[in-house]
């Protein structure tokens, strides 16, 4: 796995890690339009896998590092098109990928599936869209994805969540520095307009430019327990020069006492700093809390400031944008999941402090 991602680099902005798992009694076709960051004709490689990165809501449906069963991606096509438009998607050229000269993969309990890579060519802006049939099982999707996917039906193509994803989108080319941002549905973009890539993850890549790549591993109702258990979520962070952490909304209202999350995020801290990565720690948003989670939030942050903060290579406090009456206010003036102006205010600040990194 190390090898392949030394070679290929992430070229979208999109999040699309394994959320949660679903049923399929028979099989599926869907679209997915991956936004190209850096635009040229360039080796594609696509990634799937079978593990899920984090728990979903309560736990109850899945959990971190569970894995998916039964399932065949029983064909995959690629094509590029200017809109997110599955009908105007069947117009275009599609190529046919495959899997070490397979066109179909049964998926199993390898961490990460990769297509062999093929010549594609498209502007910045342009959509990659897959066209994909898979058949099984129990398979991985992102219930609460921002970006554009679809299934076909008997009655045509429809806006639908339900089928898989791949979690990488890489090419080969030179950059200076593999940039990652893991966390929650803040940071995958929710509370954005859809399909926009107007988050702060993606605001903040526009801004630094593309002489590096990007990869948001935000995931919703994602947690830091869930990376500090050392899966396959964390082992893809590992794969970058640079990563940036925020997490710990979803721990404080799943339950997670403050000293389990203190331990979790200096669990995610040593383990970047060791294999390599350069670390940006952030604070925990705002979310509106109550006089409970807010005790909670307040001794969290004070630990990510004090403690935390003198071991990363940044430190980066989001509280001063994204509180209503200042740092210290539990208040989330753009929306617990901000809206597309507290992104915007968010990846300025954060661009001017990974600039000291590059």
């Amino acid at each position: 796995m190390e090898d392949k991602f030394r070679k290929y680099c992430s070229n979208t902005l999109a999040s699309c890690g394994n959320q949660s798992i679903f049923e399929l009694n028979g099989t599926g076709e869907g679209m997915i339009f991956l936004k190209a960051f850096k635009g040229g004709s360039f080796n594609y490689v696509f990634a799937f896998s079978g593990i899920i990165d984090s728990t979903f809501a309560d736990g109850s449906v899945s959990k971190c590092n569970d894995k998916t069963s039964g399932w065949t991606i029983e064909s995959l096509e690629a094509a590029v098109c200017d809109v997110c438009d599955p009908e105007q998607a069947e117009k275009e050229s599609f190529i046919q990928l495959s899997f070490d000269g397979k066109s179909s993969l049964a998926v199993g309990d390898e961490k990460l599936y990769f297509t062999d890579s093929t010549s594609i060519t498209a502007d910045k802006g342009q959509f990659i869209c897959l066209k994909i049939k898979f058949s099984g099982g129990r398979l991985p999707y992102h219930p609460e994805s921002i970006i554009a996917l679809y299934r076909k039906n008997e009655n045509g193509w429809e806006q639908s969540v339900n089928l898989p994803v791949p979690v990488f989108t890489g090419v080969e080319r030179e950059i200076k520095n593999r940039i990652a941002f893991i966390g929650d549905s803040i940071t995958q973009g929710i509370g954005s307009v859809w399909n926009s890539y107007k988050h702060y993850a993606a605001c903040t890549a526009e801004l630094l430019g593309d002489e590096n790549a990007y990869w948001d591993m935000g995931i919703g109702y994602a947690r830091g327990a869930d990376m500090a258990l050392k899966g396959i979520w964390l082992e893809k962070a590992k794969q970058n020069d640079i990563v940036s952490v925020c997490f710990g909304v979803n721990d404080l209202f799943q339950g997670r006492t403050v000293e389990q999350l203190k331990a979790d995020l200096d669990t995610i801290l040593t383990e970047l700093k060791s294999a390599g990565c350069r670390v940006v720690m952030q604070t925990v948003p705002p979310f509106d809390y109550g006089e409970e989670h807010e005790k909670m939030w307040r001794e969290v942050n004070a630990f990510i400031r004090n403690t935390l903060a003198p071991r990363a290579d940044v430190f980066f406090d989001n509280n001063p944008i994204l509180c209503g009456n200042g740092k210290d206010s539990p208040d989330a003036k753009y929306g617990g999941h901000p809206n597309n102006e507290g992104h915007r205010l968010w990846a300025e600040a954060l661009a001017s402090a990974i600039k000291s990194l590059l």
